[in-house]
């Protein structure tokens, strides 16, 4: 049977398209002029009212819908442009940037409390042993109902920022018999909620959505195990900065100086982790890597330390093939929790309500001490029962900084700097703002100065130096690096 010959004939069909029209009137006007031109003879009636004219006005109307939704697309798919909300947070997440829904507001608390006296004449002072030692975490509710939640513990027996004055005195003698002792502490906008979810299902990358309003920061994730999660800006991420106390154990020759900070910034490796994503100003989403506890990578890949030694002892692998797609499988990217429950613990609050004027934090919701009981005799307990209760607080200063989620154009604009710097310090001024920048709990900047390397030696750096206040300064700068060398 023989072949018919390809149909070649609409080759020499061709009609011509006009492709700017994209609006119903334009669109309308060229499926008109199209009619017109390739179809004179089968349809001439353009009446508005005619039959035809429906089926082009409908042509025109789905191809105006479909030029529109294209149009719109492409726009919000470019931060510039991109003008949904959604869109705009998606896009700068995808850039490195993480939208801030909420701001907390920031304040200094004045700590308050009584001690009685010890002692007569010159020897009378404050009893150290009713000293409190406050934990962190103590929340202040405000006249509103905004509660403060302060960021450090609080050691009256810490002389550092410590006042004490005479609080009653006795009407006969006149030898103060109750002290004052005043401590300050900071303090932000912020309630602690704790949510169980859970059991988490055993699947690769799982991820979990708190719905919640205000979420300031996920401060702990931790398993049914005691396992702890580790938030990381991506999941290939494996070292972790982490907030270690500075004890006599970890640090023997730091711990005694008087001015040693409470804590130390050390890193740590660990498989895991998670990151956050904010899906609107309600939902965040927790993600989790692909690893598994149970499961060793060099069964998922080849180790290469040990491919190939050929040793007696040893499996000789080097005929086996793997699957490129195990490398997602392996712990690279952390390991997920499987089969257990996470109780999540964040912070929310903030806003433009959370700041409150100066004086109207003075309600103690919840204080939690870090006392050893078992050191007070039986006839001092009541005293220091005594103590404990007439602890008050007040904020001389006005909270400031709350506030709430970022304009489109605060997202646009930061995820733009963001994306450009790439967390990373280029000019002496980035140097000294992240020196100045670190967090007081660590040990406290009172000078940066910023030099290239070799500069310092040269005879203008030589001859500042010469000067006794900026030398003593420079002195003081150098112990202050030295003393926080851990925490860089």
């Amino acid at each position: 049977m023989a072949l018919k010959p390809l149909d070649k004939s609409w080759k020499n069909n061709k009609k011509d398209i006009n492709y700017v029209g994209k609006d119903f009137a334009t669109l309308k006007q060229n499926l008109i002029d199209f009619t017109k031109t390739y179809f004179p003879n089968t349809y001439s009636d353009f009446n508005e009212s005619s039959p035809g004219m429906v089926f082009v006005e409908m042509a025109s109307y789905i191809g105006d819908v479909l030029s529109f939704y294209q149009d719109t697309q492409l726009k919000e798919s470019l931060l510039y442009h991109a003008t949904e909300r959604k869109n705009v947070m998606s896009i700068a997440q995808s850039f490195g940037y993480k939208p801030k829904v909420t701001a907390p507001a920031v304040t200094t608390m004045t700590v308050y409390q009584l001690v009685p006296s010890t002692g007569t004449g010159a020897s009378n002072q404050p009893d150290s042993r009713m000293y409190l030692k406050i934990k962190e975490g103590m929340e202040v509710a405000g006249k509103n109902g905004v509660i403060f939640r302060t960021t450090d513990g609080v050691d009256f027996a810490n002389e550092v920022d410590r006042e004490i004055d005479v609080y009653e005195r006795d009407t006969i003698t006149g030898e103060p018999i109750l002290y004052l002792i005043t401590k300050k502490v900071k303090a932000i906008s912020a309630n602690r909620v704790s949510k169980t979810i859970g059991p988490v299902v055993d699947i690769e990358y799982p991820t979990i959505t708190i719905d919640d309003l205000n979420i300031i920061e996920i401060t702990s994730v931790v398993d049914d195990l005691g396992n702890k999660y580790y938030e990381v800006p991506y999941l290939a991420q494996e070292l972790v900065y982490i907030k270690a106390p500075n004890s006599e154990y970890a640090e023997p020759k730091l711990s005694h100086t008087p001015e040693a900070p409470k804590y130390l910034l050390k890193l740590q490796k660990t498989a895991r982790r998670f990151t956050t994503r904010l899906i609107d100003e309600q939902n965040i989403e927790l993600r989790f890597g692909s690893g598994n506890a149970s499961t060793p990578d060099e069964l998922l890949v080849p180790n290469t330390k040990n491919v190939g030694l050929g040793l007696n002892n040893s499996i000789n692998r080097m005929g086996e093939s793997f699957d490129p797609s195990n490398f997602l499988k392996t712990n690279t990217y952390g390991i997920a929790p499987a089969n257990t429950t996470l109780t999540i613990t964040y912070l929310a609050g903030g806003g433009l309500l959370s700041n409150v004027s100066s004086g109207e934090l003075t309600q103690i919701n919840f204080v939690s001490f870090n006392e050893d009981i078992l050191a007070i005799s039986d006839i001092d307990l009541p005293t220091y029962q005594q103590s404990r209760s007439s602890l008050g607080v007040e904020n001389l200063q006005a909270a400031s900084g709350g506030r709430g989620n970022e304009t489109l154009e605060e997202i646009r604009e930061n995820a733009i700097a963001n994306f450009g710097a790439q967390n990373r310090a280029v000019t002496k001024k980035d140097y000294e703002v992240r020196t100045l920048a670190m967090d007081p709990i660590f040990g406290s900047i009172a000078k940066a100065y910023v030099e290239q390397d070799g500069n310092i030696d040269t005879g203008a750096a030589q001859q500042l130096l010469r000067n006794p206040s900026v030398k003593k300064d420079f002195i003081g700068l150098v112990k202050n690096l030295q003393k926080s060398s851990d925490t860089e």
